[in-house]
């Protein structure tokens, strides 16, 4: 699909950088859109945390949930006052007894999908919510995009759309799950005005603006050459 493309756009720069290897064609760079809210009217910063980390949306192997809980259960010494939520439908069965057989009383486990109005109360709640993604290359992730809608202090894997995201100040990154614990404690906040900012410029409407606007210029120039 790449060799018969003229322009291919993607969600992260390291996407960019490997499409780049086997196409002629221009790859252009876009943070997925975002839908804006007005966070002011949130009270986020306001609301005490009835957990530490928040782990929501669908529930697939690759999103490291398992890696997580088996970190956790590895490090008790570190983990065990950690008081964990995880939410969102899991269609597996056998992955679902996987992730039941890690669970500690610390640590909420709630299959079932969540809904958008629900789920800005439980970010609300929620020092973090955490992304503890172990695949190889993460482009971007229409939960990770609504989380950072609703001004959450969002951790994830250095790599792919969240390395994009720390790189604009408003997501932390890790190496490592050791990490974590540094994190949390260490943490003072990110700053809701520039999120507010990045959402404003990446909504839906400016997205379709950029998008229109590269593909004609594309037409154009490959008519010039015709």
């Amino acid at each position: 699909m790449c060799l018969s493309s003229d322009i291919i756009f993607v969600h992260s720069s390291e996407a960019k950088n490997y499409i780049k290897q086997f196409t002629n064609a221009k790859v252009y760079f876009l943070h997925h859109p975002i839908e804006p809210i007005n966070l002011e009217n949130k009270g986020l910063d306001n609301t005490p945390y009835k957990f530490d980390f928040l782990i929501w949306g669908s529930i697939e192997p690759y999103k490291g949930i398992l890696e997580f809980l088996q970190f956790c259960n590895d490090n008790k010494d570190i983990t065990s006052d950690w008081r964990i939520k995880i939410v969102g439908l899991c269609k597996s069965q056998s992955y679902e007894e996987d992730i039941k057989s890690k669970l500690s009383v610390n640590i909420i486990y709630e299959n079932r999908k969540i809904e958008f109005d629900e789920l800005s109360k439980e970010i609300s709640a929620s020092k973090f919510v955490l992304f503890p993604y172990t695949s190889s290359s993460v482009s971007s992730s229409g939960a990770l995009m609504d989380s950072l809608s609703l001004g959450a202090n969002i951790i994830g894997p250095s790599k792919g759309a969240f390395k994009d995201l720390a790189d604009e100040d408003i997501c932390i990154v890790y190496e490592d799950l050791n990490e974590l614990r540094n994190i949390k404690e260490r943490f003072s906040g990110i700053n809701k005005s520039a999120i507010q900012l990045f959402v404003d410029k990446h909504s839906w409407d400016g997205f379709a603006t950029k998008i229109s606007g590269l593909i004609n210029s594309s037409i154009n120039e490959k008519l010039k050459h015709e």
